[in-house]
């Protein structure tokens, strides 16, 4: 069984809430889901994993700064290539339109890219992954469902090889 690991730091909750969608949705579509704050992470946790997803809030137009830390941090991993190949994929919530999530998005999939993951776009969400305005609502929450089983897929495709 394919195992993600769904990641993400949370102040107000809005952020844990579409990690927990997140999880629910990939364990719906099949996977083992290892759910962690980001600060918890370790090094063991994304060298195990099949496939990553990051979430953060939207701090100044960007993630705030334990994701940040976090995406630092998986630089220890840079030269073995163990995230080569894996599937990762982004989430965000953000405080307003125009306030900056889609830049938050962007850092996280850079972050992800640099490592040599493999970033999937998508056409029910946002083309990067969900953003929430605010507290995620219903459709924010399908969303979050659309793109676990989306991202589900994609981790059990490439967990065959």
């Amino acid at each position: 069984m394919a195992t993600v690991l769904v990641c993400y730091y949370s102040k107000g909750g809005n952020t844990r809430k579409m990690a927990e969608a997140l999880e629910k949705g990939l364990i719906e579509a099949g996977c083992r889901v290892n759910l962690k704050k980001v600060d918890q992470v370790q090094l063991e946790d994304l060298k195990n994993a099949d496939g990553v997803m990051v979430g953060s809030p939207c701090y100044f137009g960007s993630v705030a700064a334990e994701v940040k830390s976090f995406l630092d941090k998986a630089v220890q991993l840079f030269g073995t290539g163990d995230l080569e190949g894996k599937p990762g994929s982004a989430f965000v919530s953000g405080g307003s339109i125009g306030g900056g999530g889609d830049l938050a998005m962007m850092t996280i999939v850079t972050g992800l890219l640099v490592y040599g993951m493999v970033v999937q776009g998508y056409r029910k969400t946002g083309h990067l992954g969900t953003l929430s305005i605010g507290a995620p609502d219903d459709r924010v929450l399908q969303e979050c469902h659309d793109q676990a089983t989306k991202f589900a897929a994609l981790v059990k495709k490439l967990a065959e090889r």
